[in-house]
């Protein structure tokens, strides 16, 4: 998944030549040079060993070109990719350790389990001393690989809050599904204690989306019981928006969603443009979309009441969608929409005109992958497109700020990252007045369909 999709990408970024470039021979002027290189710059270099370590530990860089940089480095020292790794490890947790390439080197660690067993006691170090917390997860994912199995690390972590959290937030590093949803059990025996350890409750319900398909129901129930009982809640609807729709279950969700309407009633005013306090009621309006009618209204309403018109939409790891595929806003209105990618993989969302995705999305194909004037890299000049974020990569958030167009109709956001835009979009829809386009939703047929989790009932 992750050693692949990028192949194209780095096909684009090889065009720009190299043969201009000048490269000192004295070893510290060198690694000044390369550091100052751009990326396409970087990655049409030749293959100097300075060239190599950058590659491999700069952020912006991809892991399929990553993945290359650590086997000519392994080819250039004669040693092998484990060592390489965890040196790079070693050498990003002495400085200011960017997430990104410390998660890839994770990713391209796991590709051999049996030499990473020769290096357990040095994992195990660092796993303990890591002054970054991303090596340290890096290190921990690693170990996981290494072992085949969680039972040795989650031994030792057992008398240690700090390291089992860490541990348990690895998870997301792990690249083999498989291996992610071996821990249901252990994250299900942590959340139904009392006496786990706050921290480590928080990266158990954060890790419950990662378990796979076949456990998204039993995560939907443990992440509702804790939203009803009011216990972390912004972290727990993090995670309930990471759960596909199709596993919530319709009988939990008033509670739900009540439990956040008095919970959004308790926050101060001056919080309630925070990403926090938005994803929360954001996942309330979603509930109330499984309630009769007039529940359904009501939820909405008084959510609407506290709300500002801001949304947070997240992309969806492994699943190529956001996390929200459905918006409401009121025409000519002032909005904000919070974008975070929590994916591995690049992505920007792009908001456009009606009718126009397959345009803007074929033109976006062809691009290369320099940035224009703003930063943003596969934004065609056209007129179908709104407004649109940078290209983020994994971990990095940005807030677009804008006014609802004037005229109603179903507008879209997608992501135009090459191919992307054929399956991650989703529909903002443009309206006169909110509050009677909710109440004639609320108010349909009974033989009408009726809204799905994700659809307009869902805005704040």
């Amino acid at each position: 998944y992750y050693l692949d999709y990028t192949f194209n990408e780095t096909l684009r970024q090889l065009r720009k030549s190299a043969s201009d470039l000048y490269l000192p021979e004295h070893p510290r002027a060198l690694a000044r040079v390369v550091s100052q290189l751009s990326d396409p710059e970087l990655l049409g270099a030749p293959n100097l060993e300075a060239v190599l370590v950058e590659r491999l530990e700069r952020t912006g860089i991809d892991v399929n070109a990553r993945n290359t940089a650590l086997d000519e480095l392994v080819r250039l020292r004669n040693t092998d990719r484990v060592t390489e790794g965890i040196a790079a490890l070693q050498r990003l947790d002495a400085g200011d350790a960017p997430a990104r390439p410390v998660a890839d080197m994770a990713l391209l660690l796991s590709t051999d389990p049996g030499e990473l067993a020769k290096s357990r006691a040095t994992l195990a170090k660092l796993s303990e001393t890591a002054r970054q917390d991303s090596v340290r997860g890096a290190a921990f994912a690693s170990l996981l690989v290494a072992d085949g199995n969680p039972d040795r690390v989650w031994a030792d972590t057992a008398n240690h809050p700090g390291a089992r959290a860490a541990l348990i937030d690895s998870l997301v590093l792990l690249p083999d599904p498989a291996a992610r949803t071996v821990f249901q059990p252990l994250l299900t025996a942590v959340l139904g204690s009392e006496d786990t350890d706050a921290s480590v409750r928080r990266s158990a319900l954060r890790a419950l989306p990662l378990m796979g398909p076949e456990h998204a129901n039993a995560g939907f129930t443990m992440l509702a019981r804790h939203l009803r009982e009011g216990r972390e809640m912004t972290t727990a609807t993090h995670a309930v928006m990471q759960i596909p729709r199709e596993s919530w279950n319709r009988a939990q969700a008033a509670p739900v969603a009540e439990a956040i309407l008095q919970w959004a009633k308790q926050v101060p005013a001056e919080r309630r443009t925070t990403q926090d306090y938005v994803e929360t009621v954001q996942a309330g309006m979603e509930m109330a979309a499984l309630l009769p009618p007039a529940d359904a209204t009501r939820i909405r309403k008084g959510l609407l009441d506290l709300g500002v018109r801001v949304f947070a939409i997240k992309s969806v790891r492994e699943q190529m969608r956001f996390d929200t595929t459905r918006i409401v806003v009121e025409a000519g209105k002032p909005f904000e929409i919070i974008f975070e990618n929590v994916d591995m993989m690049p992505h920007n969302l792009v908001v456009i005109r009606p009718g126009t995705r397959e345009e803007i999305g074929l033109q976006a194909d062809k691009m290369s992958p320099e940035p224009d004037r703003r930063g943003r890299a596969y934004v065609p000049r056209n007129r179908g497109i709104l407004t649109a974020t940078r290209m983020l990569e994994p971990g990095e958030k940005e807030t677009l700020k804008m006014n609802a167009p004037d005229e109603p109709g179903d507008y879209e956001y997608v992501c135009t990252y090459p191919e992307h835009w054929k399956v991650m979009y989703g529909r903002l829809i443009v309206v006169r007045d909110l509050d009677a386009y909710l109440e004639s939703a609320a108010n349909a047929p009974a033989d009408a369909p009726r809204p799905a989790p994700g659809d307009p009932a869902h805005q704040h």
